[in-house]
């Protein structure tokens, strides 16, 4: 199973680890380019579900849509003409699955846990959960 852990500070979470590229780019995909306005994450989902687009990007992050998946990498990379870099780092998701992850993103956000979890299984299952530490 491979993970990525975003960590609140004050009202914004920050990626803390991540143990895979692709992991590291949602975590940074949704902190960075979704954000925390229920506004925003239906604009993605418009998106997502529109068949009149197929490629966007935004300040962190690229999303292409490619045979009936998503594929979400860097910007920079493309920036930088490192194409191949760019795909072999970028995570490859179905659309139900971008589409779920950003509806719950929106309530895990809303509970403001102290920690988020991505995680995703070797099936490509992708799990999301939030939690807080125990008071000292």
């Amino acid at each position: 199973m491979t993970y990525a852990k975003l960590e609140r500070k004050q009202d914004l979470y920050l990626l803390k680890e991540s143990d895979t590229a692709g992991l590291e780019i949602l975590g940074s995909f949704l902190k960075s380019d979704v954000g925390y306005s229920r506004d925003s994450i239906e604009s993605w989902i418009k998106y997502i579900t529109d068949p009149n687009y197929d490629s966007t990007t935004s300040n962190y992050s690229f999303l292409d849509k490619e045979d009936g998946k998503l594929i979400l990498g860097r910007e920079a990379d493309l920036l930088d003409d490192e194409w191949e870099k760019a795909y072999e780092d970028a995570l490859e998701l179905s659309p139900r699955q971008l589409i779920d992850v950003l509806n719950s993103w929106y309530e895990l956000c809303s509970r403001k846990p102290q920690e988020i979890i991505i995680a995703q299984d070797s099936n490509n299952n992708i799990t999301r959960e939030g939690r807080n530490f125990p008071a000292i």
